[in-house]
């Protein structure tokens, strides 16, 4: 692979953290692994938008993909059918657990629009940090959805029930095997073509 170029940064041991903490939202989806290689790669520089560009401009294959927003709503429904088609063979684990990505994929959707309509990584430095997360009700609130969300459960009762049932998902389900009613009862919370929780999602992503 291309090396990257190091003679043009200066190596004056800045803190790895201060680049974690940046505004960058392109990095908000990268896993840890790739963060840090990021981070290895950059220390010593202290402009943080000259490590941006320098990334940017490299030309270097890093093998990472940074998800757009429509990238992200691509993979909720893939994951859904994905689910669908476990559930079709019996395997209630693995469905319950990509029924639960197709929201997290959806809501990191949202989270975009939301960083594309008010600009709010330039208010909230540890924005794009808190959005490293899997915690769905995290990110309906980084998504700045809880408000919206409390008002359409109101005037709805069974987006609400779907909600109740969607929100126990976390990624540790992973280490899990699931029941079939867990399995049925996500995937339905989620796919309801008129009070499913995806459904909903879509209005804000």
């Amino acid at each position: 692979m291309q090396q990257f170029n190091r003679s043009c940064l200066l190596p004056r041991g800045y803190r790895c953290c201060k680049l974690l903490r940046c505004s960058v939202f392109s990095f908000i989806f990268l896993d840890s692994a790739q963060v840090l290689w990021y981070v290895w790669a950059c220390l010593g520089c202290r402009n943080l938008n000259r490590v941006y560009v320098l990334l940017l401009s490299s030309n270097v294959n890093f093998g990472v993909n940074r998800l757009n927003r429509t990238e992200l709503q691509q993979l909720s429904q893939d994951r859904l059918l994905d689910a669908a088609a476990l559930i079709a063979a019996s395997r209630w684990a693995g469905a319950y657990y990509l029924a639960g990505y197709a929201i997290e994929c959806a809501l990191k959707a949202a989270v975009l629009r939301h960083v594309d309509r008010t600009g709010i990584i330039f208010e909230d430095k540890k924005f794009a940090e808190k959005c490293w997360t899997h915690d769905l009700e995290v990110l309906v609130r980084m998504a700045d959805l809880e408000v919206t969300r409390g008002n359409a459960i109101s005037a709805n009762a069974q987006l609400g029930t779907n909600w109740l049932i969607t929100k126990d998902w976390n990624e540790l389900f992973r280490y899990r095997n699931s029941t079939q009613n867990q399995a049925h009862s996500l995937y339905n919370a989620v796919s309801d073509p008129t009070n499913g929780v995806l459904q909903w999602i879509k209005l804000y992503w």
